[in-house]
Order: C-alpha cells, then sequence, then structure tokens
C-alpha cells in the first residue's frame, strides 16, 4: 500500500472542522491534518497491469469505502483472496487522533491519494517498496493474495472477512462468528 488509510476523509474534516479541532488539538497537528495528502505523485510506470499467466500485478486506487473497499475490489479483479494485517495498514497519528472522536473509520473512510498494489513476488513488493520510500512516498506490505475467495483481516489473534455490501462492490468488515 502507497499512502494513508482514510487520508482524504482527514484532510476533509481537518478543514471543515478547524475551529472544532483547534480547541481539542495544537495548531501544528491541524495544520499537518489538513496537508495529509500532499504525497509525491506516483509515476505511470507504477500503474501498469497484467492479470494473464504466471505475472499477477495489479493496483486499485483507494477512494470512498476506504482501505476495505479497494482491498474487496482488488481481490475481485486478482480473482483471489487475501490475508491483510490490520496493524499494517498506515495510518497517520492525525488520523487516528481524528478517528478516535468518533467522526469515522480510518478503514472505511475516503483514502484517495493512496494506492493498493498486487505484485508477482515478495522480492517484487519489496523493490516497490524501497522505490517507494526512495521517492519519499509512505508504503507497506500489509498482506498477502491467496488461494480462493475468503478475504481475511487479521487483528491481532481475532480474524475478521470482508464480504461484498448488498449496496455494490464496497467491500465491508464482518466480524468472525
Amino acid at each position: 500500500m502507497a499512502g494513508w488509510a482514510g487520508q482524504a476523509e482527514t484532510a476533509r474534516i481537518a478543514v471543515s472542522e478547524r475551529k472544532a479541532l483547534k480547541a481539542r488539538f495544537p495548531e501544528d497537528f491541524v495544520k499537518a491534518a489538513e496537508e495529509i495528502c500532499e504525497i509525491p505523485y506516483l509515476p505511470e510506470d507504477y500503474f501498469q497491469e497484467d492479470l494473464s499467466g504466471e505475472r499477477l500485478t495489479a493496483f486499485e486506487r483507494i477512494r470512498e469505502g476506504g482501505v476495505f473497499a479497494s482491498l474487496w475490489r482488488l481481490g475481485e479483479k486478482c480473482g483471489t483472496g487475501m490475508e491483510v494485517e490490520l496493524s499494517r495498514i498506515p495510518l497517520r497519528q492525525e488520523t487516528v487522533e481524528i478517528s478516535e472522536i468518533g467522526l469515522f473509520s480510518p478503514y472505511e473512510a475516503d483514502g484517495t491519494g493512496s494506492v493498493l498494489f498486487a505484485r508477482p513476488s515478495y522480492e517484487a513488493a519489496l523493490a516497490l517498496l524501497e522505490d517507494l520510500r526512495k521517492r519519499g512516498i509512505p508504503g507497506a506490505l500489509i498482506g498477502i493474495l491467496t488461494e480462493g475467495k475468503a478475504r481475511k483481516i487479521h487483528q491481532g489473534e481475532r480474524i475478521r472477512y470482508l464480504e461484498k455490501d448488498r449496496q455494490g462492490d464496497q467491500g465491508r468488515r464482518k466480524d468472525a462468528d
């Protein structure tokens, strides 16, 4: 994943609720939240897809519906399941703090500007992360694609599942029984 979960929603709320947030947080915190989407541009070669044969390379831009919906769409595009570790999904502290006042869930909030990538191997994923780092773009290896259709979100010992939302292709989380 390149970018941060919920970054666009964080910036939107920081701008629209500036006065209320300044009463709760320092000025530099609110300013950083407003500017959270200002990450360097990703080059076009990052967005070359090939889902045929042995090579599995795909991407999904994170937008409304957040990381969970985008993970669902990526799994659909690739025809796979996945296992994702929730703690590895990149979050800015501003997003964490603002979401904790109950304004949104960072994993289901607009993440415009962030992107999920599927690469053909662990080594290819590490090379992508290294290139992102050199460009000053935050990135993290958050999980793996798996055979089958189960899209699992691990949170420590707990496993939750993404499922297709009845209103469209948005993925949403469902607690395991």
